[in-house]
């Protein structure tokens, strides 16, 4: 059976980044979207809007502009989610640059699971942009940016080999509980542990049940693991690999260090209280992994923003007890929020 899919994006002050991302979409797959939705936090609505205006004139499209009251990613998903009636929701960022055909190779795998034991499926992360990226007249990243990218996935390895993230070990387990899915390797598919915020997508009714995270702040850190983690409680998420995305981080502003640091531990304490068991063993993976991150926060004291990133994080360290000793039933939400508000 053909599925139709919605897009929705949140962005805020980057509308050259937006008309990138747009027209990854518009111009290079073969499905279109049902819906393209876009939601705007920017301090002058005036650029976007000009934005959108073009592209609707260049692609002969009519699109769906939300203005959000809040600078707040969870909360403008949830906005836009709201206008959805597709099949399937997709939520790129507005940096994310999709591969001639990525969404067509998603839609195929939701469609080739008859079971729908399939709750979300994401593309491939690209470390290139696609051919038809015009590298030279958008923002150049700068080459630490470029090697961080290459060396990220190496790093990445040896980090989770010596101090493991607790969000992969419960992302695992998540794995071996759900539901078997035996063509995945003929289909080059893989079940994912959780999917990262630029290349999301759901099935509608999962992701409308659970929804974003709304008491996360601002930037809302770990918010795509939070709803990935809910999303397996509906079915297995899914990583298409004939299907890349690239993600070309143009220049934003996430917050000052404090409240960085602070997020850094405050939302992953969060989401590892509220998916896991908390067993031993992973409260003490979540301990060693944030006293890790710490440590390396420690190293760039010598500059402001990297004393108040540390900062931040040890004040979120002296919390985290009480993520890990409240009962399951407990309102995380209530916790988090005071913790939050209360610095």
């Amino acid at each position: 059976m053909k599925l139709n899919y919605d897009v929705v994006i949140a962005t805020r002050n980057r509308p050259d980044a937006l008309a990138l991302s747009v027209s990854s979409i518009l111009r290079d797959q073969r499905r279109l979207p049902k819906q393209l939705i876009i939601v705007d936090s920017s301090d002058s609505q005036f650029p976007v809007v000009e934005t959108v205006f073009q592209i609707e004139k260049n692609y002969n499209i009519k699109i769906t502009f939300v203005k959000s009251t809040r600078a707040n990613s969870c909360y403008q998903r949830n906005l836009g989610l709201e206008q959805v009636t597709a099949d399937v929701t997709i939520f790129p960022d507005d940096d994310s640059i999709f591969y001639p055909g990525a969404i067509d190779e998603i839609l195929r795998i939701y469609e080739k699971d008859s079971d729908l034991v399939i709750a979300g499926v994401c593309p491939a992360e690209a470390l290139q942009p696609p051919p038809s990226f015009p590298a030279q007249h958008v923002y150049q990243q700068k080459k630490s940016d470029i090697l961080k990218k290459f060396i990220g996935a190496t790093r990445y390895k040896i980090e989770n080999r010596l101090v493991p993230d607790p969000f992969h070990l419960i992302g695992q387990q998540l794995i071996q509980r759900s539901p078997g899915i035996p063509w995945l390797k003929d289909e080059n598919a893989i079940k994912v542990e959780f999917m990262t915020g630029f290349r999301m997508s759901f099935r509608t009714n999962v992701i409308k049940e659970f929804k974003f995270n709304n008491v996360f702040d601002a930037y809302c850190l770990y918010e795509d693991t939070d709803a990935s983690f809910s999303a397996y409680k509906r079915g297995a998420l899914v990583g298409a690999r004939n299907a890349h995305v690239y993600h070309h981080k143009f220049p934003a502003n996430r917050g000052e260090g404090f409240h960085l640091g602070l997020w850094q531990v405050l939302n992953r304490s969060y989401v590892v209280a509220k998916h896991s068991d908390r067993t031993f063993f992973i409260k003490k993976s979540l301990k060693i992994f944030i006293y890790y991150k710490l440590f390396l926060y420690a190293l760039s004291c010598h500059s402001h923003f990297g004393r108040e990133r540390f900062r931040g994080a040890l004040y979120g360290i002296g919390k985290l007890p009480y993520f890990l000793q409240t009962q399951q039933g407990d309102n995380f939400d209530k916790l988090y929020t005071k913790a939050v508000k209360n610095p």
